[in-house]
């Protein structure tokens, strides 16, 4: 009897209806590497642990597919049951092999010097969760190697540290006067490690007694005897210690000290560090009720300050505040949050004051008094370039277009008036568009995202325009989302102005007869009509014609005169001139009296 399916139908029955990925409590099929057969998940792992034993080498996850034959393999490490170990860039697990090489490894510095994890994982090849594993799990590897927090530092030491000092203990032959310097011994292992293997050593000693204690960056075994006159001891230094900082509050008006709830002690390893309420105490009357007291929570330290100082110092930090906002504001990448500005703008009032006090307040609670003057000068510094990038919107790109598209309206030959709207909306894509697109992007004007998006709309819908129509509209359309008021009246008469007082300030520098005359239409025309006016030289005639409709009987008749003398080569040095004196004098009348 023949087979119901062949095996291209099978394939094709395997491709259209792919298995569920597997689950560790929910074994499945996998496809293989050919991906026309599947293969039992079960099987793929148990080839996975077997690779692991076997392999001498890291094996990398892109290469289990080809190792283990399937296709995908993103579904394993989530399904093996077994201990998996991963080198640093989780690009690759560790076999046994390898795994006990990098432990190997592990141990032997660890065996030289106590090391962090992170400083283990920063030279070997393993992630610092897999080493962690090794510990937490209590795995045969690590029976050689303990773990100690010192000051939320994870520290690896050797057992071999632990039976050296404890050998050194009892090896040591001292009397009830002389204390024994563990730091002298193990000068690379760290004073909380050291004084904990110490305590620990001293607990089972029988020939020692006292108690170990850190002094001047050494470990120190006191004997009985020596308690009572170290604690006078400590007690004086301490006093001096309170004193010290009395004097420096009343001579500076300022001085941290630990916090009382946060102090462990008045002897801190690296000496008499008084706490806030000692020194209170030991404040006389008249100073103590000036000082005011405030709390750094994340350095477990209160800062002590008179009225006057704290005063001084919130009045630079209120002059520094506006400042470190503004440098801020002016670094903007577009699309920070007001608290992440504000963050940034507190950091660099931190970079740039150099006075311990002030950096002191800025870490307390009466630093939140600086938050309202950044929020309002961002609000200012937003307010400013809303206000500049309407008045370069208007200035720069409305005004103009609106004055040439009022200077067409006059025009009635329909020839001349699709003309100069060809050529003023060439000209609007050409020399008025990018100026003002560099001007915004030098002055940071287009950080701001929304202004950016509406701007690159604005110039893709003018570089589609057909007509000049289409292009005013979408200047329209950006300043109606920008709430860009029209140019007054008054703005504009100002820009025309300003306009024909340059054209007449570049016709004085010209020397073609041709030039001089297509400036003198444009300003004469100006100076008759509500608008301004570019055109083509093609259009010279045309443009004469216009102006003989609307302009002046004589002006227009020397137009006609130097058009057919530039014509016939024959105009002369006072026919140029005159032209600038015709352009001067329109912008006379222009300007009125």
């Amino acid at each position: 009897m023949s087979r119901l399916f062949a095996t291209p139908d099978i394939a094709a029955l395997v491709a259209a209806f792919p298995p569920p990925s597997p689950l560790r409590e929910r074994p499945s099929l996998v496809r293989s590497a050919s991906g026309d057969t599947l293969i039992s998940s079960r099987k793929v792992a148990q080839d996975f642990r077997e690779l692991l034993a076997t392999c001498p080498e890291r094996v990398r996850l892109s290469d289990l597919p080809r190792r283990l034959g399937v296709l995908r393999t993103d579904w394993l490490l989530s399904c093996y049951d077994g201990p998996v170990y991963s080198s640093r860039d989780r690009q690759s697990v560790l076999s046994t092999s390898a795994l006990q090489s990098t432990w190997s490894s592990v141990k032997d510095s660890v065996r030289k010097r106590p090391s962090s994890l992170l400083e283990l994982v920063s030279r070997e090849d393993v992630a610092l969760e897999s080493l962690e594993k090794l510990l937490l799990l209590k795995d045969p590897h690590s029976k050689d190697v303990r773990r100690y927090d010192d000051d939320n530092k994870q520290l690896l030491y050797s057992t071999t540290l632990v039976k050296s000092i404890a050998d050194h203990l009892a090896n040591a032959n001292t009397g009830d006067s002389e204390g024994i310097d563990l730091t002298a011994s193990y000068p690379n292992v760290p004073l909380g490690l050291l004084k904990h293997l110490g305590d620990e050593a001293l607990k089972r000693s029988t020939e020692h007694s006292g108690s170990f204690e850190i002094q001047n960056q050494c470990v120190y075994l006191i004997p009985p005897d020596y308690t009572a006159g170290l604690e006078a001891k400590r007690k004086a230094a301490y006093d001096r210690a309170v004193a010290e900082v009395v004097d420096q509050l009343r001579d500076e008006g300022f001085c941290r000290v630990p916090s009382s709830s946060t102090s462990t002690g008045h002897i801190a390893q690296h000496g008499p560090q008084p706490v806030a309420d000692d020194v209170r105490a030991a404040l006389q009357d008249d100073l103590a009720g000036s000082i005011v007291e405030l709390a750094i929570a994340s350095e477990g330290v209160t800062v002590l300050i008179t009225d006057a100082k704290l005063s001084e110092g919130l009045e630079a930090l209120r002059c520094a505040a506006p400042q470190g906002a503004a440098t801020v504001w002016h670094q903007l990448d577009g699309g920070e949050t007001n608290a992440v500005l504000k963050q940034r703008a507190i950091g660099f009032v931190e970079e740039n004051i150099h006075r311990p006090y002030l950096l002191s307040l800025l870490k307390t609670s009466r630093a939140t008094e600086l938050d309202p003057l950044i929020l309002d000068k961002f609000a200012k510094l937003d307010q400013d370039d809303e206000h500049k990038f309407g008045s370069l919107t208007t200035e720069r790109f409305l005004a103009p277009v609106q004055l040439y598209m009022d200077g067409i309206s006059t025009v009635v030959d329909p020839v001349l008036k699709e003309h100069l709207e060809e050529f003023v909306g060439d000209y609007c894509r050409r020399d008025v568009i990018p100026p003002f697109l560099q001007t915004l992007r030098e002055d940071r004007l287009l950080i701001d995202k929304g202004r950016k998006r509406d701007v690159e709309k604005m110039q893709q819908a003018v570089s589609e325009a057909k007509s000049l129509t289409a292009i005013h509209a979408a200047l329209s359309k950006l300043a109606r989302k920008q709430k860009v008021g029209s140019p007054s009246p008054a703005l504009l008469q100002k820009i025309k102005q300003q306009t024909v007082q340059q054209k007449i300030k570049a016709m004085r520098k010209m020397r073609r007869g041709s030039d001089l005359l297509q400036n003198l239409i444009w300003v004469l025309l100006a100076s008759k009509g509500p608008g301004l006016f570019i055109s083509s030289g093609k259009d010279t005639t045309r443009m004469i014609k216009h102006y003989q409709s609307v302009g002046d009987t004589d002006a227009a008749q020397k137009l006609v005169e130097v058009r057919d003398k530039l014509k016939a080569g024959q105009e002369s040095g006072e026919d140029l001139g005159m032209m600038v004196e015709m352009a001067v004098k329109a912008m006379d009348d222009l300007s009125g009296p």
